[in-house]
């Protein structure tokens, strides 16, 4: 998982290079899953009380299946890419487009 200190994003924007690992527990149930660590770089800034915006790039691979034999395979993932979170307590907290500030984060 990735992690910042909160504390060092409210007073300037961060870089973000880093590896999600396939197994890391920001992947939920019905996600494509990877199959193997996915490399995020960009960006990380204060967006407000209690929100953050992510802007960046990701690279890896996933596992989909194969539409002509329905086998899973793995097909290489790359994609820009946008992402608004906000701490929990927060109204958008709750909305799909908005991501969850990990509780054990806010120290």
């Amino acid at each position: 998982m990735l992690s910042f200190d909160i504390r060092t994003i409210e007073s300037q924007a961060q870089p973000v290079d880093g590896v999600l690992d396939a197994h890391d527990a920001i992947w939920e149930t019905d996600d494509t899953r990877p199959s193997g660590a996915i490399h995020v770089t960009g960006r990380l800034s204060a967006a407000g009380h209690g929100r953050y915006y992510f802007t960046g790039h990701l690279s890896g691979e996933a596992v989909v299946a194969c539409r002509r034999c329905l086998v899973d395979v793995a097909a290489g993932v790359e994609d820009d890419m946008t992402a608004l979170f906000a701490e929990p307590g927060l109204d958008e907290s709750e909305e799909d487009d908005v991501f969850p500030v990990a509780t054990a984060s806010l120290t």
